[in-house]
């Protein structure tokens, strides 16, 4: 039921490890696997699949037969791309993408709502799918050392987030649907954008108060959104009202019949 054969010299996996379909954990860190054979999706069973630090390029299909997967680890390989198929695997509760060759993940990625921990930093991302606001289990997100320079306001979905991690990143500023999210409790961020925080929140310097620092921020910005929208409403309905009585005071009265 477990097979632990991580920190080896194994080139490859012969194809009948697909035989053993009583696996439930199977390790195969720090080998030198560049491919893994399409047999693994006989391993129905897997609920543990670490992977990490290999020479891997790409994941075959069969991978989205595990769909017992709970953790999948592909940390330091050289995937450069995840196929939309890792959608199936639903219930993951914690995937580690880290230190490849990422430039995007799917938007499938959005089907995995089980996911706790998700980490993709280390690779090339300068966008996230909108479909990231599904994950609304996730306590732990891992963006570090990527190239973003913006989030998506979907963010503010993700209710249950405890940790964000940004640093490294392109963001000119901070996303203020960061504010919402009221269970975070660490943030880390480059000091850029540490320094558009004011030196009296600075100084407290703990990540609990800047995150409320944000959170404020984006409440501020709400009720500016709202207020802009009732001063626009209210300048709509201004308009019509005098509209409506220019009508009524150009109109002549008509006369009753026998006048005149």
């Amino acid at each position: 039921t477990h097979l632990y054969l991580s920190r080896n010299n194994l080139g490859y996996i012969p194809p009948e490890i697909g035989n053993i379909n009583t696996l439930i954990y199977l390790s195969l860190n720090s080998n030198s696997l560049v491919e893994l054979p399409p047999e693994i999706g006989n391993l129905t069973n897997l609920t543990h699949l670490t992977l990490g630090s290999n020479s891997l390029s790409y994941l075959p299909h069969e991978i989205s037969n595990l769909n017992n997967l709970t953790v999948l680890g592909l940390i330091a390989n050289d995937l450069g791309n995840v196929s939309f198929e890792i959608g199936s695997l639903n219930k993951l509760t914690e995937l580690g993408l880290g230190y490849n060759d990422l430039s995007y993940v799917p938007s499938e990625i959005g089907n995995l709502t089980s996911l706790i921990n998700l980490g993709l930093e280390g690779n090339s991302l300068n966008y996230l799918p909108r479909e990231i606001g599904n994950l609304t289990s996730l306590r732990r997100l891992y963006l570090n050392n990527n190239t973003l320079s913006h989030l998506p306001s979907e963010i503010g979905n993700l209710t249950e987030l405890r940790e964000l991690y940004l640093t490294d990143n392109s963001f000119s500023n901070l996303p203020h649907e960061i504010g919402i999210l009221t269970n975070l409790e660490r943030l880390t961020m480059d000091a850029e954008l540490w320094e558009q925080i004011p030196d009296e929140v600075r100084r407290l310097g703990t990540p609990t108060v800047v995150v409320t620092y944000i959170r404020n921020q984006a409440q501020w910005h709400l009720r500016r959104m709202v207020g802009s929208a009732v001063l626009m409403g209210a300048g709509v309905i201004t308009v019509i009202l005098l509209l409506v009585r220019r009508r009524r005071l150009g109109r002549k009265p008509k006369q009753k019949r026998g006048e005149g």
